[in-house]
């Protein structure tokens, strides 16, 4: 929850007060982001339907920001969006290749970025990298969906970690965040290539 909402945030919208704190809810969000992290490849449906949910939920909150209509309207815009882009995803294999992967790699741009005085728009160039990054996915599928699934596992272990288990925020933490994420993702990716590195064929 806390990588959407810092998306959110850099891109000048808001997200609705849903409370999603409660250890359960925090459990579940931990082991599914495990999940994705280490056998993202192996649950290809899986990461890409997750992934479809959460850019689905950031284009939700932006939609609801833009048009100021509360946060009902918020959260309906939320559901619509997730569960459509996420059907797309699950449903059409190029589509959630892409999706999953310019989410993950959009999603890390504007974490690095967020802050950076560039003479181009930090968040145009995340854009810029996340198309990018989709498309050489769709050619490159495995050892980029693996890339991708292990470092969007990881950054969501360690948002979920400090965020909604130790519940630290500011600019300090995200930095934080990010390095412990990609650390995270290092592990997952070392463990998926160890796993699938041999294998051949293109993923279906």
């Amino acid at each position: 929850m806390i990588i959407i909402e810092n998306l959110v945030q850099a891109l000048g919208g808001r997200v609705p007060g849903i409370n999603l704190s409660s250890w359960p809810w925090i459990a579940a969000a931990m082991i599914l982001a495990a999940v994705v992290c280490f056998l993202g490849y192996r649950l290809f449906r899986l990461f890409v339907a997750l992934c479809g949910i959460g850019l689905g939920a950031v284009i939700g909150c932006l939609v609801g920001s833009r048009i100021d209509g509360g946060d009902v309207l918020t959260i309906i815009l939320i559901v619509v969006f997730a569960a459509g882009i996420c059907l797309v995803s699950f449903l059409i294999y190029k589509a959630g290749v892409f999706i999953a992967s310019f989410f993950v790699f959009w999603s890390l741009a504007v974490c690095v970025l967020e802050k950076a005085k560039l003479p181009i728009s930090p968040m145009l160039i995340a854009l810029l990298f996340g198309l990018l990054m989709g498309i050489l996915t769709v050619i490159f599928v495995k050892p980029l969906i693996i890339t991708a699934s292990g470092l969007g596992g990881g950054l969501a272990m360690a948002g979920i970690l400090f965020g909604s288990v130790l519940h630290m925020s500011g600019f300090a933490v995200n930095v934080v965040i990010l390095v412990t994420g990609v650390f995270f993702g290092a592990l997952g990716m070392l463990v998926q290539f160890r796993v699938h590195g041999k294998k051949t064929g293109r993923r279906r």
